[in-house]
């Protein structure tokens, strides 16, 4: 069983101060996710000024959410659609020409639940080039997108996928049609 009083999390997770998070998150609400959907520089602009590795050919969508833009990098012609949450406590590698559908969530932290201190576990997550992540579906902690891979719609990957796989369900698994 779980204490929360005093959960452990690793040492500077969020990669820069709490005050920086804050204004992230007011940047965002106030200036990025208000932007018209041709304004899609504009939201390259505001990722970029906070860290962000992000090409101004890939499109981000203005209701995708990114909670630390200096975890992300995003390559030429990748897409990020509305609703798509990428919680990125740890490096979040976004290759090119990558889809990501409506509503994908990925996160590059966990917690031990074996732990009394529901420690927070965190690890990068790469998406290589010419992949494709279909709508709501789940990435999770420390998983690999092989090239040309595709995570099927509603499945949930925590692991790695070879190159050119179709990977699918819950938890999601190769697909003989790969």
């Amino acid at each position: 069983m779980q204490n929360l009083k005093s959960p452990k999390v690793p040492d500077n997770f969020r990669g820069k101060n709490k005050f920086l998070v804050q204004l992230w998150y007011i940047v965002w609400l106030f200036m990025f996710r208000p932007s018209p959907h041709v304004f899609n520089c504009w939201r390259v602009l505001l990722l970029r000024a906070f860290g962000a590795k992000c090409s101004f050919q890939a499109k981000i969508r203005p209701s995708a959410y990114i909670s630390y833009p200096w975890n992300f990098s995003c390559g030429d012609y990748s897409f990020i659609g509305d609703g798509v949450y990428i919680d990125s406590l740890d490096q979040i590698e976004v290759g090119r020409h990558v889809s990501i559908s409506n509503r994908v969530y990925i996160t590059a932290g966990t917690h031990d639940y074996r732990s009394e201190t529901f420690d927070l576990k965190i690890q990068p997550i790469i998406i290589e080039s010419h992949s494709w992540i279909a709508v709501n579906a789940t990435v999770i902690t420390g998983a690999r997108i092989g090239e040309g891979s595709i995570v099927g719609a509603c499945s949930l990957l925590n692991k790695a996928t070879g190159v050119g796989e179709i990977w699918s369900g819950i938890p999601a698994m190769k697909s003989r049609l790969s």
